[in-house]
């Protein structure tokens, strides 16, 4: 079988070593000539330069199977022309899960996957099962059989568009945390969007389970037909995990996180595994992750927190709610549409913002669609903000992509923390 894969970042790279590994016939495809890549020298150690491949728009070579990157957009012509020829055209998680035997947890949500499967992973470390963490939280899945480690469990982050190209991928446990609309420049609706994250359900048997929150977007008919075993998270279970965990040492500020707990304690009971002491022992000591409303500074006055991982404005409004008073909020990011039906999400909560610093692309949409209940400013950099607020909790949550002044939301993140730094 011949093997194509698109895209040499993280994950293309660990497929293309899997796939080495089991003696695939495989070609690495990439934009531009390969001793342009960045990962030329490498590859050249790994296979024939004969199987470097320039992306053009005809190949000269005939492929079965064509693994893409989670940055490439399956609608692009090149790949409408392979499938058109027959290819299967895959996600890196689906061909890695083929040469995975043990149970995979599967997580998947507008926000808050990442600290769900990090507090996942850290339950079942200290309930003694060793945990491979990957997937689209930054080591590729294709790492897992590539290891010599032997795991118990795999807990994988899965992004929409990690799901959109899944055949036989099949957790034993997939969980829905949320959907609210995002990634708009690459789904023409909020349907759309959802069908991928729905994706995770595809292939689960009666003895798998899903977990989902009461409400959720999306849901239709045949989700309620699917023969796994379903299980709907509604407010009575949150309020039922509040009773049972004491929240009160809980160091990170987050009104989100009984409800992610209450995923937790789910998933840890359909495993067998669930340990009061230990969701206890990390309502205690977690202390959040980089960028998500991470405490950066207090300098008496003012308090900064760095939020710069929300990239949409459902994950900026759950910002704000985590403080019990009002915020001076920076937000603004790459204009990725002129849709502005979202914003009804933060006209809701407005009295708790007590000022607004529009930053980026999209300050004008902003400026525009957002009543002016408070004060408004425009700044060119965050000092400028920090110069206007002399008390209170100073919050950057963007709610926007970050790709019009940076390279990814970790480089926004460490340049918002630089300038508190330096005040």
């Amino acid at each position: 079988m011949a093997l194509g894969i698109l895209g040499l970042g993280v994950s293309g790279l660990a497929a293309l070593k899997l796939a080495l590994k089991n003696q695939e016939q495989v070609y690495a495809i990439n934009q531009g000539e390969p001793e342009s890549w960045e990962c030329y020298s490498e590859l050249e150690s790994l296979m024939n330069t004969q199987h470097m491949l320039a992306q053009k728009e005809e190949l000269e070579v005939e492929l079965d199977e064509l693994i893409i990157s989670p940055g490439v957009d399956p609608r692009i012509p090149f790949i409408s022309k392979l499938r058109s020829k027959g290819v299967k055209i895959i996600s890196e998680i689906e061909y890695a899960s083929r040469f995975i035997e043990i149970p995979i947890i599967g997580i998947t949500g507008t926000n808050g996957k990442t600290t769900t499967c990090t507090l996942l992973a850290l339950a079942l470390e200290m309930l003694g099962k060793k945990t491979f963490l990957g997937g689209n939280i930054g080591n590729a899945l294709s790492l897992l059989p590539l290891s010599s480690e032997e795991f118990d469990y795999a807990v994988v982050e899965l992004s929409s568009f990690q799901l959109e190209a899944i055949e036989t991928f099949r957790p034993k446990v997939a969980c829905i945390l949320n959907i609210s609309k995002s990634h708009s420049e690459r789904y023409e609706n909020s349907i759309e969007y959802a069908q991928a994250k729905f994706n995770i359900i595809k292939n689960l048997q009666n003895t798998d389970v899903f977990i989902y929150p009461q409400n959720c977007f999306g849901l239709d008919e045949k989700v309620f037909n699917h023969y796994c075993h379903k299980v709907e998270v509604t407010q009575e279970m949150i309020m039922a995990t509040q009773t049972l965990l004491d929240f009160s040492q809980m160091k990170v500020v987050g009104e989100h996180y009984p409800e992610m707990f209450t995923f937790l304690r789910l998933i840890l009971e359909k495993l067998n595994l669930f340990s009061t002491e230990a969701l206890e022992e990390i309502i205690k000591n977690f202390t959040g992750l980089e960028h998500r409303i991470e405490f950066v500074k207090d300098d008496g006055k003012r308090v900064f927190y760095n939020d710069s991982k929300s990239t949409n404005l459902a994950s900026t409004v759950n910002a704000i709610r985590s403080f019990k008073g009002p915020v001076h909020l920076i937000m603004g990011g790459q204009l990725r549409e002129n849709d502005i039906s979202d914003f009804e999400r933060l006209i809701n909560i407005q009295e708790r913002i007590s000022s607004l610093f529009l930053f980026g692309e999209s300050s004008d949409l902003i400026m525009q669609n957002f009543p002016h209940a408070f004060r408004y400013k425009k700044i060119e950099q965050f000092v400028d903000a920090f110069e206007d607020v002399t008390e209170g909790v100073l919050l950057y949550s963007p709610g926007f992509p970050s790709f019009d002044m940076f390279k990814n939301y970790k480089e926004r993140g460490k340049s918002f923390k630089n300038a508190v730094l330096k005040v």
